[in-house]
């Protein structure tokens, strides 16, 4: 299931470190830190909506306008090859996302795994294809493989509410603490320059991402 191409290995631990800084920070941290540091609490709340988003993947699919989408259904094989926007697996379930992350994380150090280390430990998992820690990390490189917006709409969509929570974090991380900011998500345009100027996704199907990101992140951080 997974794939030797060096660039779904590089965007695999793109897209895992944060989840895996996710991962270690919630083994330590307490209620205590939390009820301490409002902006640690903001912070360890998106982060922990980063890591939802890839389980969310019907409900964002369903946020309007809503997409086709049913993955799990008899023939999926084939009928992905045919409309792989409706029936291609998106998302992922817990059980198969930890231990994903756990290839990012270098257990006995306590820290995340180096570029290096990575990509040693996906290529024996990649000669090991019956180990179920291949079967979980092939599952979460599953929608980037030959990936195009239009035939991963639902990741598109995920990706994009990635984007929002993420930029969120980087903006609240150079805060000062006493600093109030509004629950508002928005998107910086910089970043939708950048997407357009590439010039390989259609308008509308820009358009409708972006909003089911600003509708899916509204109630993230308890306001609208």
């Amino acid at each position: 299931m997974l794939s030797r191409s060096s660039e779904v290995i590089s965007f695999a631990r793109a897209f895992l470190e944060p989840l895996a800084v996710y991962t270690l920070l919630s083994e330590k941290i307490t209620l205590v830190d939390l009820a301490f540091d409002a902006r640690v609490n903001e912070v360890y709340t998106l982060a922990e909506a980063a890591y939802q988003v890839h389980l969310n993947d019907y409900k964002i699919a369903a946020i309007p306008p809503a997409l086709t989408y049913g993955p799990v259904v008899m023939g999926w094989r084939e009928k992905r090859v045919a409309e792989s926007a409706t029936y291609w697996w998106q998302g992922l379930t817990r059980g198969r996302l930890d231990p994903a992350i756990e290839t990012c994380i270098h257990r006995d150090a306590g820290r995340l795994t180096t570029v290096a280390e990575f990509e040693n430990r996906y290529l024996e998992l990649f000669e090991a294809p019956q180990d179920s820690r291949s079967k979980s990390l092939g599952l979460f490189c599953n929608p980037l493989y030959n990936f195009r917006p239009e035939d991963r709409p639902v990741f598109w969509r995920m990706l994009m509410c990635q984007l929002l929570i993420y930029r969120r974090i980087s903006a609240r991380s150079r805060l000062p603490e006493g600093i109030k900011v509004s629950h508002r998500f928005s998107f910086d345009m910089r970043d939708i320059d950048t997407i357009q100027r590439a010039g390989e996704i259609k308008d509308d199907l820009l358009e409708s991402s972006l909003n089911v990101a600003l509708q899916y992140s509204s109630g993230l951080l308890g306001g609208k």
